[in-house]
């Protein structure tokens, strides 16, 4: 939801602020972002910081995961797709309960960008699941070139990304699945950090000051759990 619609104090995804730092030539006028960036309705709704030394890093990234130039400037059309498709107008069809768009142009440029026809592309429009396809793409990628063949499993690297505890002003479905995974990985650490830790220290009889780690929340975890349609009407 972030990609169309950001919350007081947030922004997009950094790569949409990173096409526009000029640290590739040209990839402005090859992704066909000739506006300045203000000018695009999904990344003008927060502060427009251009930051050229992170799209270098994250450029780089690709390069040392073995991306191909093809399938790096791939990430970079779709994501300017996206721009593309938050700039297009809608009007109502005549004496119908229904959507048509108002110009050409935008969604012209968008489907370029995914490399399809227009026409099909009005019709598929599902612009936030578009940006999580190209994530999961991207993490599958990551995976094959880390996953190299005769190298031994006794020690590999886990990488936890989770965003932190969310509370805004108006709190949608997206701070309560962000909040209730958090509380049960908080949850999961205090246990096994400090309650079996603490209970193995006194069967040894160790002589420790007790760690207060706040609120013990499992009741709360299982009545949100307990509530089953909540999360299966939203996975169907």
């Amino acid at each position: 939801s972030r990609v169309i619609r950001q919350a007081p104090g947030e922004r997009c995804y950094h790569i949409f602020y990173q096409l526009f730092s000029g640290h590739l030539p040209n990839l402005t006028k090859d992704l066909q972002l000739t506006k300045p960036v203000k000018d695009y309705y999904f990344v003008a709704q927060a502060e427009l910081k251009i930051d050229g030394e992170e799209f270098q890093l994250t450029d780089e990234a690709f390069d040392i995961l073995k991306f191909t130039p093809e399938e790096k400037m791939n990430c970079y059309k779709l994501v300017s797709a996206m721009m593309h498709m938050g700039n297009m107008k809608f009007k109502q069809r005549p004496r119908e309960e229904q959507a048509e768009p108002d110009e050409t142009e935008e969604s012209t440029l968008a489907a370029e960008m995914y490399g399809v026809d227009m026409e099909e592309l009005v019709k598929a429009l599902l612009r936030p699941r578009l940006y999580s396809r190209i994530f999961n793409w991207l993490v599958k990628k990551c995976n094959q070139t880390l996953d190299q063949k005769g190298i031994s499993r006794d020690y590999f690297i886990g990488v936890l990304d989770i965003a932190g505890f969310e509370i805004f002003d108006f709190n949608s479905f997206e701070q309560l699945w962000i909040n209730f995974v958090n509380e049960k990985l908080q949850q999961f650490f205090n246990h096994h950090m400090f309650v079996l830790e603490q209970e193995e220290y006194a069967r040894e009889g160790i002589n420790w000051v007790f760690i207060d780690f706040g609120l013990d929340l499992q009741a709360c975890i299982e009545l949100i759990e307990k509530v089953k349609i909540l999360f299966q009407n939203r996975e169907g």
